[in-house]
């Protein structure tokens, strides 16, 4: 830009300058101006050119300037912090995880299991009642019971009465209690004295060994009052 100026001086000087007034009017009241030579005005018409050219560029790169102030960084990815990765399970201590944890327990009791033999307590006597069942245990905490009792009494073709209950099984993995939440029960009307030993709002005491659960139902009085052998099935 200054080397533009500088020029049209030059050419000014030597070629006897810019006329400032040529005696006519212009439409606004001014004094018209021309240039007195050719040269002279080819020189200041490509001195004002030389300016507008470099206006322009001195925008461009002041914009482009800015734009580059403005432009954001890349985007790095989230530092891990002592809460783990995002969506992403916490770790649960060693004790919440370890044997006898509520987490173990859980993965124990998940499966379907086959009942082996059910006994229940009548005036401190236990006696074995001729039963059969499953038992499911989902990774949810569901639990799903299909039981059938036999009539001896009835005779042996008799049908054998059908015990249906599904509900929540909610752990105490410290006392080692099994309690039946939000049970839904159908089937067939079960013998007063046995429906009273296996009530499905008694708490459960649970015994894992193995492939081998033990159910024992406790009674309000805190004594046993039926207690059930179950096979994890493969």
């Amino acid at each position: 830009m200054i080397l533009g100026i500088r020029a049209v001086l030059e050419l000014s000087e030597t070629s006897g300058g810019i006329d400032k007034n040529d005696g006519f009017l212009l439409p606004n009241g001014k004094p018209s101006v021309h240039v007195d030579r050719c040269r002279n005005c080819i020189a200041f018409v490509s001195g004002r050119a030389m300016l507008r050219v470099m206006k322009c560029w001195i925008l461009a790169l002041t914009g482009a300037a800015l734009l580059a102030g403005c432009a954001p960084g890349p985007l790095n990815p989230p530092k891990m912090g002592s809460s783990g990765p995002l969506n992403m399970p916490a770790k649960g201590s060693d004790v919440e995880a370890g044997a006898g944890s509520l987490e173990a327990v859980r993965r124990q009791l998940e499966g379907s299991w086959t009942l082996e033999w059910y006994d229940i307590y009548e005036s401190g006597k236990r006696r074995r009642l001729p039963a059969g069942g499953d038992l499911v245990y989902d990774a949810y905490g569901n639990l799903t019971l299909h039981g059938e009792l036999k009539q001896p009494q009835a005779g042996t073709e008799a049908r054998p009465l059908v015990l249906n209950y599904s509900g929540r099984g909610v752990l105490d993995v410290r006392t080692r209690e099994l309690r039946l939440l939000d049970v839904a029960a159908t089937g067939d009307a079960l013998p007063r004295p046995v429906e009273d030993q296996v009530n499905t709002a008694n708490v459960r005491h649970y015994d894992l060994n193995g492939s081998t659960l033990t159910l024992t139902v406790v009674g309000d009085d805190g004594k046993p009052t039926a207690v059930s052998s179950w096979k994890m099935r493969s």
